[in-house]
């Protein structure tokens, strides 16, 4: 049998705009499953959101979006999954954050003293020094 007219017809079926726009779709919805999976399996990893948008912070992943928290679905997913929560937004001023020591996702035993802005502090501690300059935290 010959199936030069099925794999024509095929190929043209694939290259139909209405076929495409789904697959994109299911490959995003794939890819951002697989983010949340990451995201819940590694310990310390977080949601942050500040002045500038919003960000998602796991071992591997750092992922940022430009808009507030409650516009993004991913994030709003993972809020609801019970990832710790960090809003930076109501920190009177900006610049204290800058001097925060950093939080690395997946990595159990903090640096030694003193900490410093180029120190990495597990999340519990990470989440009290936003908290004492005014963050407000969800967990």
């Amino acid at each position: 049998m010959d199936t030069t007219i099925l794999r024509l017809l095929r190929d043209e079926a694939c290259a139909w705009w209405a076929n495409t726009t789904p697959k994109h779709i299911r490959d995003s919805v794939r890819r951002d499953l697989a983010t949340v999976r990451d995201l819940l399996r590694t310990p310390g990893a977080y949601i942050h959101c500040g002045r500038g948008g919003t960000s998602l912070h796991g071992e591997n992943t750092t992922i940022s979006w430009p808009g507030p928290f409650e516009a993004w679905g991913t994030a709003v997913a993972l809020r609801k999954l019970g990832l710790p929560f960090i809003d930076t937004r109501t920190v009177p001023d900006p610049f204290t954050l800058v001097r925060l020591p950093l939080c690395c996702p997946g990595r159990v035993d903090p640096d030694p003293e003193p900490e410093t802005p180029l120190s990495y502090v597990n999340l519990d501690r990470f989440i009290e020094l936003n908290r004492q300059l005014g963050a407000t935290i969800h967990q």
